[in-house]
């Protein structure tokens, strides 16, 4: 077995805060299964907006036509990103409404 570095990354730190939350959330707050569903596509949700700003903001070092590219390379790729996951995103909350409406026999009104 390896033993763990002592100098440990302040993600792991975060990632356990984070995790912490819904279970906070449970056990003290009284939070159902709808908030930490809602929680947890919220979270894919900054994910993936700071995912897109992460390839928006990579750094080229490139020359010349080849900076070009890679440009044009990089709005390709935040299109097909954006195309992607937002669908994907859609899919999962128009799926987890329709298990809030249907699993739990929660009554929504859309207009208010």
């Amino acid at each position: 077995m390896t033993k763990m570095k002592k100098n440990r990354p302040s993600s792991i730190y975060f990632l356990l805060a984070a995790n912490a939350v819904p279970l906070v959330g449970v056990l003290f707050f009284g939070w159902d299964l709808i908030d930490v569903l809602f929680l947890y596509w919220a979270e894919t949700v900054i994910i993936g907006f700071y995912s897109l700003l992460k390839i928006l903001l990579a750094k080229d070092n490139d020359q010349g036509l080849r900076l070009i590219l890679a440009k044009f390379m990089r709005v390709l790729g935040c299109a097909f990103f954006i195309i992607h996951f937002g669908g994907f995103i859609a899919v999962i909350g128009v799926a987890l409404y329709y298990i809030v409406l249907e699993l739990f026999k929660v009554k929504v009104d859309p207009l208010e």
